[in-house]
């Protein structure tokens, strides 16, 4: 009749009773209380019906409090996994940029057997001729003028200022 029951869940019992309830008291006190109230013994039923209620939505609250938390461990596993699988992601991204970069670097360095120069000495040599592209300016009136990229260089000394 009592099985399961916590002494909070007496605690609630007895004070429904009408009993005096003193904070001191111990399971067993508390038990004994509510067996010997003159309301216990002409309404059994009724008390032990009631406390089973009570004793069966705690258990129901804690089993739901229990799948809650189970649920929310379940999410942040899933969530450290997907982190996992990112940073994963991340280093073969990051492994492919090595190997394409590396590849690049070996093309740029690769000797052209009819002008025995690499890609790089090839591309200074054709584009040395002082201009390195366009560029295009607009004016706010829509006004558009081309005008060359050139070689500059600019030496600052002590005296320039």
């Amino acid at each position: 009749m009592f099985r399961g029951a916590r002494k909070e869940e007496l605690i609630l019992i007895a004070d429904e009773l009408g009993e005096i309830i003193n904070p001191e008291m111990k399971v067993l006190d508390l038990k004994n209380l509510i067996l010997n109230s003159d309301k216990y013994k002409t309404d059994k039923v009724f008390i032990d019906d009631y406390l089973d209620s009570i004793i069966a939505d705690r258990k129901s609250k804690e089993e739901q409090e229990r799948l809650t938390e189970q649920s929310k461990l379940e999410f942040e596993k899933i969530k450290l996994e997907q982190i996992k699988l990112e940073i994963e992601l991340g280093k073969i991204n990051l492994e492919r940029a090595k190997v394409d970069s590396q590849r690049d670097s070996n093309d740029l360095q690769r000797i052209n057997p009819e002008t025995n120069q690499t890609s790089i000495e090839n591309f200074i040599q054709n584009n040395s001729n002082d201009e390195f592209g366009k560029i295009t300016l607009s004016s706010a009136f829509g006004e558009n003028v081309e005008a060359k990229l050139i070689k500059t260089s600019i030496t600052l000394d002590n005296n320039s200022f």
